[in-house]
């Protein structure tokens, strides 16, 4: 299976996902669903503040999730 990368963004993050680091443990599909969704296999930075998703990424167990602040603001 062709590994994919997808990158998503607003005015505030962008978050990327790359598919051949992901280990399927759905942690973030858990712990954070309204971004995180595994229906539609996106993700959707309105269903949350930057802050609850930023912490989600740093956690995800594979690195398969990473993000970038667009808004100038440092963590």
């Amino acid at each position: 299976m062709e590994a994919k990368k997808y990158s998503y963004n607003n005015q505030q993050i962008k978050v990327s996902f790359d598919s051949s680091k992901c280990i399927n443990s759905k942690y973030c599909f858990k712990e954070l669903n309204s971004v995180f969704s595994n229906g539609n296999k996106s993700i959707d930075l309105s269903g949350a503040p930057v802050e609850e998703i930023i912490i989600i990424v740093k956690k995800c167990p594979s690195g398969a999730l990473s993000y970038e602040r667009l808004d100038g603001f440092e963590d």
